[in-house]
């Protein structure tokens, strides 16, 4: 995805370390957010970093976004997407990767490469989609480790050439190539070339599909 930003190299960055309102559309060539930051319009950004609060009531448009707070959009256009924090999206983020580590709630998470979720906590979304894999394994953080049993991601559909599972409750999952690891329980899968199930898994309805259909 060619994220294009036309004078932005030209604008000046923006640090937040009280709370700042905007209710324009705002261009920065960097933002910094150790405070509470509210925008009504849309974003423009090279980089995002939320360490503290951030709301978008519009659309953020941004080359890399690193999240170690809480950060709440209602659409995001962006290269690069890395959350360590709570991340909300309530309609659609397109992004080329997107890697997480903490809570993601969502409606449709779209990469034109690779999305990986590293269950931190308990995840939701409704659609997940990638072009090149998708990969739900368990966090790496210790408090995490010890919680493990309890995360869980909830989505309709996971859709991508290759996936690999884990603790995933779903409705539909579609790929050539899937792994559904531990703790999963999926009503349909629909596959073009392999498919492995963990016996601690349970899977509904399984059906292997011509890879053009």
């Amino acid at each position: 995805m060619n994220i294009e930003f036309a004078g932005l190299a030209e604008t000046s960055p923006l640090a937040v370390r009280g709370t700042i309102i905007k209710r324009e559309d705002i261009h920065h060539i960097s933002i910094d957010v150790i405070g509470c930051l509210l925008v009504h319009g849309h974003v423009f950004t090279g980089k995002l970093k939320v360490q503290g609060d951030c709301s978008i009531k519009k659309q953020l448009h941004a080359r890399e976004v690193h999240n170690l707070g809480s950060l709440r959009l209602h659409r995001i256009k962006a290269g690069q997407i890395l959350s360590s924090g709570y991340l909300a999206i309530k309609e659609q983020a397109d992004a080329e990767e997107i890697w997480v580590d903490g809570a993601v709630r969502g409606n449709r998470l779209f990469a034109s490469r690779t999305i990986e979720l590293c269950l931190g906590s308990t995840c939701r979304a409704e659609q997940i989609k990638a072009g090149q894999s998708i990969i739900v394994k368990p966090s790496s953080r210790m408090l995490n480790t010890l919680m493990q049993p309890f995360r869980r991601l909830t989505c309709h559909t996971l859709k991508s050439p290759h996936i690999n599972l884990y603790h995933t409750h779903a409705k539909l999952v579609e790929g050539e190539d899937i792994v559904i690891g531990p703790g999963c329980k999926i009503e349909n899968i629909r596959y073009s070339r392999s498919l492995t199930i963990h016996p601690k898994s349970c899977v509904k309805h399984a059906v292997q599909v011509n890879s053009h259909e």
